[in-house]
């Protein structure tokens, strides 16, 4: 909620969904008063019907036969007062059932473990809990992993798929589906889909040593921001091996701001420190911002910030980033699109090959812009990745052309060569 500022949007669904709540909690208590009430008022009008009939039809009745007609009535009443009790604690039940049944029917997948400081401070140790796809031996040969390391042996991520019918309504509006329609549209979507598998990353083998640039380049839409999941352990890991050393800086592309002062923003509750605040907001190109501000870095930020551009909210999460220490591995997913050309590649220059030199950094963007810088150079096609490749490798291959040509039928290789389908 907090990585993609969905506190709002969440809290009015669930004011809608507790309206609704209530409006059937209202109904079933008047249902519940009317049960109630009939439970009382049905044995005596229920004896007044019978005596009337009776004597109706036989002209007289003596006290024997209406004694026992009223005990028979009141024995009936207790089966009266269980049936509806009955008919919902098996509705409840029914509910219930069908809740385990969904929940047991679900993809089962294996998150990813926890990452567990060792004795010593310079490297990292996997915890034994792990996958069951790898045996033991495997773990025992690469449990170790150094700080500011990623490493992908044969790893393969998908998003979970749903194979019901969703329905999306507005958070300010309730919509009300009816419920033949629901069933015609599922049954329609049952008739002429498949189970179709969500987007997919397969076979990434990528070795990122401590304190490397990776720029990781492709299209929209290509799966740079899954890659960048993949690596936080948001997007679920099927098959394969993962490994991060050290602590992780991310910023992503919705920029989070907190409703607090600009420095509060980019502090994050860590200490401050004068000297280091300067340098991360010279080399953010927040500097000249702050001057256009009414107070300065005092200056109240609102929710979501609104009173802040884009290329501001950016450059305030690249800032939180920077100003963040003891971080390995720096992860950003494409926050320099948000801002101007020149600032872009100012920020570059002083925050992530300046200020965030030392850290491992993975950059994904659209285009090759700072090729030249890149230690690696894993670039994402239409269909497929190539990773694990040397900048010298790829560089022959530009990365707009190769998503172009993909398109007519080519595609990378594993190794990041340019490999054309024939007819």
């Amino acid at each position: 909620m907090k990585y993609y500022t969905w506190e709002e949007p969440l809290a009015q669904r669930v004011e809608k969904l507790r309206a609704q709540e209530a409006t059937f909690l209202r109904k079933f208590h008047s249902l519940q008063v009317m049960n109630t009430v009939m439970l009382f008022l049905t044995p005596t009008f229920l004896s007044g019907v019978t005596l009337g009939l009776y004597v109706l039809l036989h002209s007289t009745i003596d006290i024997i036969e209406a004694f026992t007609l009223i005990a028979m009535v009141n024995i009936c009443r207790t089966a009266l007062f269980q049936l509806p009790q009955a008919i919902s604690s098996f509705c409840k039940a029914e509910i219930s059932l069908s809740r385990i049944d969904v929940f047991l029917g679900s993809d089962e997948f294996v998150t990813d473990y926890p990452l567990l400081h060792s004795a010593n401070s310079d490297s990292t140790v996997v915890s034994p809990r792990s996958i069951p796809l790898l045996s033991d031996d495997f773990n025992n040969v690469y449990g170790v992993i150094d700080r500011g390391t990623i490493s992908f042996r044969d790893a393969s991520f998908s998003w979970l798929h749903t194979n019901g019918l969703v329905v999306v309504t507005s958070a300010e509006t309730s919509a009300v589906v009816d419920s033949s329609v629901q069933k015609s549209l599922a049954q329609e979507s049952k008739n002429n889909s498949t189970d179709i598998e969500g987007f997919q990353l397969e076979g990434i083998n990528l070795e990122i040593e401590r304190g490397s640039l990776v720029m990781v380049v492709g299209r929209v839409g290509a799966g740079k921001s899954s890659l960048v999941n993949a690596i936080l352990g948001e997007m679920p890991r099927t098959s394969g091996m993962l490994e991060i050393g050290g602590c992780v800086a991310y910023v992503s592309q919705d920029t989070w701001i907190r409703n607090a002062t600009l420095r509060d923003n980019i502090l994050f509750e860590q200490d401050y420190d004068a000297e280091r605040y300067v340098q991360v907001l010279d080399a953010s190109q927040l500097a000249m911002d702050l001057k256009a501000l009414p107070n300065g870095d005092s200056t109240e930020i609102g929710e979501r910030g609104i009173n802040l551009s884009g290329g501001q909210k950016a450059r305030v999460a690249i800032a939180r980033a920077m100003y963040r220490t003891g971080t390995d591995v720096l992860i950003l997913d494409d926050p320099l699109s948000a801002v101007d050309p020149h600032v872009a590649h100012a920020i570059f220059a002083k925050c992530v090959v300046g200020l965030a030199g030392e850290q491992t950094r993975l950059l994904s963007c659209r285009t090759s812009s700072y090729e030249e810088m890149a230690s690696q150079f894993p670039c994402f096609a239409t269909s497929s990745f190539a990773v694990g490749t040397e900048k010298k490798e790829v560089k022959p291959v530009d990365a707009q052309k190769t998503m172009a040509e993909e398109t007519e039928g080519n595609h990378l290789d594993p190794t990041g060569q340019l490999i054309h389908e024939e007819d």
